[in-house]
């Protein structure tokens, strides 16, 4: 399934389209307002993953955990990105990085008591 990007013709927002969407008649969700979709862009370069940013964030927060100064905003905002997007697996690993920041935080307050 061929991709290319989409430009609403009303507010120029851009999106990513399979090839079977071509002459179909859609709602722009960002303006609200019907277009067909025509294949008048440029193809969506092969590399370009839109849920390779979620994924990345995903991996750093379960990595970068020990550090304090990232320990609590990768997690919330890989988090907050995959649930817009309803990318799962993001979903999955940014819960499990903010998880486990919290229980390091709570370690670290209580190594501090001591």
């Amino acid at each position: 399934m061929a991709q290319f990007i989409f430009s609403c013709p009303f507010c120029r927002q851009q999106f990513v389209v399979a090839d079977e969407m071509i002459g179909q008649n859609v709602t722009c969700p960002n303006c609200r307002n019907v277009s067909a979709i025509q294949r008048s862009l440029q193809p969506l370069p092969a590399s370009r993953d839109p849920n390779l940013v979620m994924l990345i964030l995903g991996i750093l927060s379960l990595i970068l955990w020990i550090i304090p100064l990232f320990t609590l905003p990768i997690p919330i905002i890989g988090f907050i990105m995959s649930y817009n997007k309803n990318y799962r697996l993001g979903i999955i690993l940014n819960t499990a990085g903010f998880g486990v920041s919290i229980l390091w935080t709570i370690v670290c307050m209580l190594a501090a008591m001591d």
